[in-house]
C-alpha cells in the first residue's frame, strides 16, 4: 500500500482532529467526523493499520519541521 492510498484516511482523521478543536470532542459534528474515521480506519487490515499511523507519524514530522 502506498502513502497515496492512505489519503483518504489521512483526510477524515484530519477532519476529525480539526473540529474536535473547533466545536469540542463531544460535539455532534466532532462525533460524526470521528466516526467516519474509524470506518474507513477498521475498514485495514492490523497490519495495514500499523503503515497507517506510521505514515501519520512521517507527516506529522514533516509539518513540524
Amino acid at each position: 500500500m502506498s502513502n497515496s492510498d492512505f489519503e483518504e484516511i489521512f483526510d477524515a482523521w484530519n477532519l476529525a482532529s480539526i473540529v474536535s478543536k473547533c466545536f469540542g470532542a463531544e460535539s455532534k459534528p466532532a462525533q460524526d467526523a470521528q466516526e467516519k474515521f474509524f470506518e474507513l480506519l477498521n475498514k485495514l487490515s492490523d497490519s495495514k493499520k500499523l503503515k497507517f499511523f506510521e505514515y501519520l507519524d512521517e507527516v506529522k514530522a514533516r509539518i513540524e519541521r
